[in-house]
């Protein structure tokens, strides 16, 4: 064969099939599709990172906030118990100074009742030894018998027993 270059070939060319331009469509399509989704997708998430970091802010504040209100509500915590204490202090204190005073005052009614039964008990004494006097004078040759002489000594050991009393009591009041 001879080389023609006016020759034709003599299979004619055949146009490209419809099948690769119908694909090539698609897939552009497919490809805008994505896009378009890619891009709605990226939208959203704009939006949700947008909503989120907003939220979050707010949240911060909000914590922010909350921790101050937190170590006020601590310091005023920590204040009233400094009060607490100081007044239980004070209470504790207040009560044993009222016992104290309460104690006193009962010794000192306690005092006055043994003071008077002793004051008594001198008006007893002196009676008695005016009794033994007044017997003594009344009836003086009877006197000398142990009788009103065992009575005189029982008299004079009851108001010995009330001096020393007294200066016992005297002794412990300091």
């Amino acid at each position: 064969m001879i080389d023609d270059p006016f020759a034709t070939d003599p299979e004619p060319v055949a146009p490209r099939p419809a099948r690769r331009v119908t694909s090539q469509i698609v897939a552009i399509t497919a490809l805008a599709l994505a896009l378009a989704s890619a891009i709605a997708l990226a939208a959203y998430l704009w939006l949700v990172n947008s909503q989120w970091t907003d939220q979050n802010d707010t949240l911060r504040a909000d914590a922010a906030s909350l921790g101050t209100s937190l170590a006020q509500a601590q310091a005023q915590a920590e204040d009233l118990q400094t009060q607490v204490q100081t007044l239980q202090s004070q209470l504790d204190t207040a009560t044993t100074r009222l016992s104290d005073v309460a104690n006193a005052e009962a010794h000192a009614g306690d005092d006055v009742q043994y003071l008077t039964d002793l004051l008594d008990a001198y008006a007893s004494c002196a009676s008695s030894y005016d009794d033994v006097l007044t017997d003594a004078l009344k009836n003086g040759y009877t006197y000398d018998n142990s009788n009103a002489r065992s009575v005189q000594a029982d008299v004079a050991d009851y108001c010995d027993s009330l001096a020393t009393a007294y200066q016992q009591y005297t002794a412990a009041a300091g």
